[in-house]
């Protein structure tokens, strides 16, 4: 077995070991972002159907118009355009 054998093991392993070492902040900064969004994500999709069940206010309906872009269409397949 040559001498330099384990040395070189070492370095690979410690470099190895330092880009690992580097990647969980990462990783913890990608996770903490993903659970932020899925946050605002739940918030907004609870206030938009909170909003539509309780239309028949006109303080509720306008919060649910709020949620959608003002050009939204919706067909209905006897209607037509609502």
């Amino acid at each position: 077995m040559n001498r330099r054998t384990p040395v070189t093991c070492f370095v690979l392993t410690l470099a190895l070991s330092s880009a690992v070492m580097a990647a969980l902040p990462q990783q913890a900064r990608a996770a903490a972002a993903k659970q932020s969004l899925y946050a605002t994500v739940s918030k907004l999709d609870a206030g938009l159907f909170d909003s539509f069940n309780h239309c028949s206010s006109p303080a509720q309906l306008k919060k649910h118009a709020s949620y959608l872009a003002p050009n939204l269409e919706f067909y209905h397949d006897k209607g037509g355009v609502t």
